[in-house]
């Protein structure tokens, strides 16, 4: 059975587990890089808000063995999770001076997402975009938001410059940055191996983010970000864009081999990082003096765009 097939079969099965006043609908829902994910949306009388529960982690334990019965029991406790206890305000939106002071910017890939772009507002940066968005409150919806739209731009009557200035005033605020050894980031994520002896070089690697861990990677273009973080240690950087939630920041001096690293990357991105987190191929230098971030070229591939922040 396919998940398509799983999703209609799924779909009966939370349909008879729910019983009367609710409406299941199957949905596939696009996501960064073009990703598509299969989903189930429930609409429940005299509920405005309508989660979307995707099905792949069910699909995965219905392969392992568990029945559909089973499934659709761990289906409908997720939806009840999802639901806040009250429907928030689902017109605030409509309003440009509600949302103003909590509009963001992340990074996407400009190529994955060709598609997207011709239909959001965007500004160029280096073989990126930088898109916006809104994070709905942390306490209702975690690490939820909504993408915002050329149609959303319109109804606003706002455009994309007004949108870069307001994300750029926000996002260090809303996304406060975080800038951690890449030893304590694994140690937090294992904490079994906190006391591990990490070689030298992963122990003068560094982790940037947010204080979320979610489309961290925008912390690069925080005002000053990365010139701080070159003066502190006292290097030009090198950026690996480990996916669109972070990336990994090393000092130049303890890479030798660079063409090793962007083959790393490449690798890595198609066999360790989630297809719709992955931000680019790409190795990207900061030289401290310019104050510039470039593209570092492939062997065969002329260099390079550059972005100064």
């Amino acid at each position: 059975m396919d998940i398509k097939e799983f999703s209609g079969n799924m779909k009966k099965a939370v349909e008879v587990r729910l019983g009367k006043g609710y409406d299941v609908r199957e949905m596939v829902v696009e996501k960064n890089n073009g990703v598509k994910l299969e989903a189930l949306v429930v609409r429940r009388d005299g509920r405005k808000l309508s989660p979307t529960i995707y099905l792949q982690s069910f699909y995965d334990r219905y392969s392992d063995g568990e029945s559909i019965k089973d499934c659709s029991k761990s289906f409908v406790e997720s939806y009840y999770d999802a639901l806040p206890p009250a429907d928030p305000d689902v017109y605030f939106y409509n309003d440009f001076e509600t949302v103003r002071e909590r509009i963001c910017y992340k990074l996407i890939s400009a190529k994955r997402n060709a598609a997207l772009l011709e239909k959001v507002p965007h500004v160029p940066f280096l073989d990126l975009a930088i898109v916006f968005y809104y994070p709905l409150e942390a306490d209702m919806f975690s690490n939820a938001s909504i993408l915002i739209r050329d149609s959303h731009a319109e109804n606003w009557g706002t455009c994309t410059e007004e949108l870069m200035r307001e994300a750029c005033r926000n996002t260090p605020k809303v996304m406060p940055v975080r800038f951690s050894k890449m030893c304590d980031v694994l140690s937090e994520m294992n904490p079994e191996m906190k006391d591990y002896p990490y070689p030298d070089e992963i122990s003068q690697m560094y982790v940037l983010s947010n204080e979320y861990m979610h489309f961290g990677a925008a912390a690069i273009m925080y005002p000053e970000m990365l010139d701080e973080i070159s003066d502190k240690l006292d290097s030009d950087l090198f950026i690996i864009p480990s996916s669109v939630h972070e990336v990994i920041v090393i000092p130049e001096g303890l890479i030798k081999d660079r063409e090793y690293l962007m083959d790393m990357i490449f690798e890595i991105n198609r066999t360790q990082v989630d297809p719709q987190d992955v931000l680019s191929d790409w190795l990207y230098r900061y030289d401290r003096s310019e104050r510039k971030v470039t593209e570092v070229a492939y062997p065969d591939i002329q260099l390079p765009r550059e972005c100064a922040l």
